[in-house]
C-alpha cells in the first residue's frame, strides 16, 4: 500500500478489515470541500490494525464560498458506530489542511484529527506512537472562523480507550486574516468533543498549539497543548 497518491478504502457496516504489519503511506484526499480519512473511512464496520504504519498521508479541503471546508482524519475516519482497534500502530507525518477564502466573508474552515477522527464510534488504542502529525486551518475573509483541533486524534461524541500510547511532537495551527476573523486551536495531542476518553499510562510530550491573525480586529485563541476536553464544540 505504499506510495499511493489516491484516497484509500471505505468500510461499510457489517464489514471487517484486518491488517497486520502493513504500511500505508502517501494516500491523499485533496479534491472537494469535505474530505475524510485519507487511508480508511470506516462507516459502521470494524477495523483491526496490528503493527500498522500510517505515514505521511494527507487530507486537504479548500472552499471559496460560504460552504464550510472540512478536513478530518489524516489517516482514519471512523463514523456510524464503527469500531477501530489499534495495537502498536505508528501514525507519523500525517497532514490536514483546511482553508476558506470566500470574498463575501463569514467563511469557515475545520481541520480535525491529524491521524484519526472518531465521529460517534469506538476506538481502542493499545500501545503505539502518534508523532509528528500536523493540523492546519486558515481563513482569509472578514468575520471568518478557522478551527484546528487534535494534533493526533479528535473524538466527536464517541468513545476512545487508550492504554500506553505515546503522543508526541504533534502540531496544530490556525490562522485568520480578515476584519474580525478568528483563529481557534484546541488540543495539540488530542481533542475530546462531548465524548468519553479513558487514558491509562499514556504519554503526552512536545505537542504544540499555535493560533495567529494578521488583520484589523482579528483574534487568535489556543488551548490545551497536550489535550483539550469540551462538552460541546
Amino acid at each position: 500500500f505504499a506510495d499511493n497518491l489516491y484516497s484509500g478504502i471505505t468500510i461499510n457496516s457489517g464489514i471487517t478489515l484486518n491488517t497486520d504489519n502493513s504500511v500505508w503511506t502517501n494516500f491523499a484526499k485533496t479534491s472537494g470541500i469535505a474530505n475524510y480519512g485519507a487511508v480508511v473511512e470506516n462507516k459502521g464496520g470494524t477495523v483491526k490494525i496490528t503493527d500498522g504504519n500510517f505515514l505521511e498521508n494527507t487530507v486537504v479541503s479548500a472552499s471559496d464560498s460560504k460552504v464550510t471546508a472540512y478536513a478530518n482524519g489524516g489517516s482514519l475516519y471512523n463514523s456510524n458506530g464503527g469500531t477501530v482497534d489499534i495495537i502498536n500502530g505508528t501514525f507519523s507525518g500525517n497532514t490536514l489542511n483546511a482553508s476558506n477564502n470566500f470574498s463575501m466573508g463569514r467563511g469557515k474552515a475545520y481541520a480535525d484529527g491529524g491521524s484519526l477522527y472518531n465521529n460517534g464510534g469506538t476506538v481502542n488504542i493499545t500501545g503505539g506512537t502518534f508523532s509528528g502529525n500536523t493540523v492546519s486551518a486558515s481563513v482569509y475573509n472578514q468575520r471568518a472562523e478557522a478551527y484546528a483541533d487534535g494534533g493526533s486524534l479528535y473524538n466527536n461524541g464517541g468513545t476512545v480507550n487508550i492504554i500506553g500510547g505515546t503522543f508526541s511532537r504533534n502540531t496544530v495551527n490556525a490562522f485568520a486574516s480578515g476584519n474580525r476573523a478568528t483563529a481557534y486551536v484546541y488540543g495539540g495531542g488530542l481533542y475530546n468533543n462531548g465524548g468519553e476518553i479513558e487514558i491509562t499510562n499514556g504519554t503526552f510530550s512536545g505537542n504544540t498549539v499555535n493560533a495567529s491573525g494578521n488583520a484589523y480586529n482579528s483574534t487568535a485563541n489556543a488551548y490545551g497543548g497536550g489535550m483539550y476536553k469540551s462538552l460541546d464544540r
